[in-house]
């Protein structure tokens, strides 16, 4: 019973840190999409929450796909591939410049 309750524990707290991760990752780029976008923030915002559940609908049916496919070992590969692309994207983005200031008063964007 005691190794079963530890299995347990370090599981839940496996996931609690990926979730943490998650919405961590997410909140801090749907601020980066706003603040980097000059005009039709809304639209850049809407279009990467689109993008956002697509993908994590599109990873969720490919972890289905290997799981019957490969079990445990092909999930465990799906997702280490799925972190080094989110880590070599990460890394990309954090050598992108910021933008400039706008000079003078902007008028708002339409929409955003």
């Amino acid at each position: 019973g005691l190794m079963a309750a530890r299995s347990l524990i370090c599981i839940l707290i496996g996931v609690a840190v990926v979730t943490f991760g998650l919405f961590g990752a997410h909140s801090i780029a749907s601020s980066w999409v706003t603040r980097r976008a000059r005009h039709g923030k809304a639209q850049a915002a809407s279009l990467y929450l689109l993008f956002y559940y697509f993908g994590s609908s599109f990873l969720g049916t490919l972890g289905g796909v290997f799981w019957v496919n490969w079990a445990w070992p092909g999930v465990t590969l799906m997702v280490g591939a799925a972190l080094i692309l989110a880590t070599m994207i990460s890394l990309r983005l954090f050598f992108v410049q910021p933008l400039p200031e706008p000079e003078g008063p902007q008028p708002p964007s339409p929409g955003g």
